[in-house]
């Protein structure tokens, strides 16, 4: 049974409510664990945020108690947006290693921790390899940064999926995407047009978190059902 999920999930149907219906399947069969695993950066950046909110109301009276508690603050407070960043790219990292590896049948939180502490360097190399490109292209004409994006958009989960080079995943991302840019490019303009309406629908504080928790897991099973039906990936 689980077999025949699979292949109704990763099907070679690249239109969008096939897309979408595919990466929701995927998303409600492993939702605990997705949200389980977007919860551990949306929790350090609360804490983030309330320290940044007590910095400077430091208790007593003198001076330099308050200059002294004031600079542990600060640097708590770096040390805490350091572990967000960490934490929210091991969390990607494993979240969609976790749906490569196992689709449709649910893995657990120790796994998907467990496969983004194996994969961070790759996929934190790769990550920033992509983004300097985009920001030179940007640096240069808008054009050129939004296709690199475009371009480049694979390579991540091309190195998860088949633990390559940086500089070969980006190559085979190119060609991938330029081999199916019609369908590639509907399926990313209605996920940022879903994703600004959504967005701005939920804007205080708590309502935030909460859709960003689903959002982070379903970005992530859409990411991998798109990247499973792509025709000829197995190819240079």
């Amino acid at each position: 049974m689980k077999d025949q999920d699979q292949k109704g999930i990763f099907k070679s149907d690249l239109t969008i409510k096939s897309v979408y219906e595919g990466a929701w399947e995927l998303f409600t069969s492993n939702l605990r664990t997705l949200i389980t695993l977007a919860a551990i950066p949306s929790l350090l950046l609360l804490i983030n945020g309330l320290i940044g909110l007590g910095i400077f109301e430091v208790a007593g009276s003198e001076e330099s108690l308050k200059v002294g508690v004031g600079f542990a603050g600060v640097a708590f407070f770096i040390a805490t947006i350091v572990l967000v960043i960490v934490a929210s790219i091991l969390v990607e990292a494993g979240s969609i290693k976790g749906l490569l590896k196992n689709g449709s049948k649910e893995f657990s939180v120790k796994e998907g921790f467990d496969l983004g502490k194996k994969h961070f360097m790759a996929f934190l190399g790769v990550s920033l390899v992509v983004v300097l490109y985009v920001l030179f292209g940007l640096i240069l004409l808008i054009v050129p940064g939004v296709l690199f994006a475009i371009w480049y958009s694979l390579a991540p989960i091309i190195v998860l999926d088949k633990n390559i080079s940086t500089s070969d995943a980006m190559k085979q991302s190119k060609d991938l995407v330029r081999s199916n840019m019609g369908v590639l490019a509907k399926n990313y303009v209605v996920f940022v047009l879903i994703s600004v309406v959504l967005g701005s629908l939920f804007d205080d504080a708590f309502s935030s978190a909460i859709y960003n928790l689903f959002a982070s897991g379903f970005g992530a099973a859409l990411y991998v059902v798109i990247y499973k039906r792509l025709p000829l990936k197995d190819e240079n």
